[in-house]
């Protein structure tokens, strides 16, 4: 009898020994889990790092503010584009006609202006298209029932992009007024105006998502469309008016690239 006590409680610790152990296995695999989600959402962060410093430190040329300027003025108009196919992704979505309409609506405002039209008409005739574009592909995959964005876009991108040729005759059309010119050239000291343009939208952006209760109907439209709609959110009106958004965002990028070119 004393022997089986003996062996019983000395399984006792032992158990609880495993269990213990079981326990902190679990915890640090947790731990790495978290540890590698937190690695693969900073991933492209910590390689733009690693590429910034490896170039400036084999490159000075590359540290310097006019060097900064001209990163910053070319990478405007993608910028530009990236803000407003941010809310399209959030809704489940994908844009890929924004690089036509950015022709379309360069082509139209640059007509306008060699018919003698003004700044005001031009940049607002520019915008104009990006947000029609925009709507007719919102209203076809909303309305028409289409099964995903991209079968609409593919599609519009190589409509709107015909029709941009079309327009033009094929050929280059030279000349934008200069208040537009002055856009895509003009700096305050060595910072590019066009990225002005950026901070601006980025700052609108944040306020759409984050401050409005649009915002929370577009990430709910994202989340779960069907839950949405039950919920009362109008999924098909935020819909249309994320890629009007859309569209027009690639006619502010359309203003942009056509300020640093001036020709179309």
């Amino acid at each position: 009898m004393e022997q089986v006590r003996v062996s019983e409680s000395e399984n006792e610790p032992r158990s609880a020994r495993e269990s213990a152990d079981r326990r902190r296995i679990a915890i640090d695999r947790y731990h790495l889990l978290k540890v590698g989600l937190l690695a693969l959402r900073a991933g492209p962060l910590l390689i733009l790092v690693i590429l910034i410093g490896v170039v400036a430190a084999t490159t000075p040329v590359f540290r310097t503010t006019q060097n900064l300027g001209n990163v910053l003025s070319q990478t405007s108009v993608i910028s530009i584009l990236a803000l407003g196919q941010l809310l399209v992704i959030v809704s489940r979505g994908i844009d890929l006609s924004m690089g036509s309409t950015i022709a379309l609506s360069s082509v139209v405002g640059a007509l306008l202006y060699q018919d003698g039209y003004g700044t005001g008409v031009v940049i607002l005739a520019i915008l104009a298209t990006g947000a029609a574009v925009g709507f007719v592909n919102g209203a076809i995959y909303v309305w028409g029932r289409v099964p995903h964005p991209f079968i609409v876009t593919l599609a519009t991108l190589s409509a709107v992009r015909g029709i941009a040729l079309w327009a033009s005759d094929g050929t280059l059309i030279f000349g934008m007024p200069g208040a537009v010119q002055k856009v895509g050239s003009d700096r305050i000291g060595w910072f590019p105006i066009s990225y002005l343009v950026v901070i601006g939208l980025a700052l609108l952006v944040l306020i759409l998502t984050a401050k409005l209760v649009w915002g929370r109907w577009l990430y709910a439209v994202g989340g779960n469309p069907d839950a949405a709609r039950r919920a009362g959110i109008p999924v098909s009106r935020v819909l249309i008016t994320v890629y009007v958004l859309s569209g027009l965002a690639a006619g502010v990028a359309a203003v942009v690239n056509a300020a640093e070119r001036a020709l179309v």
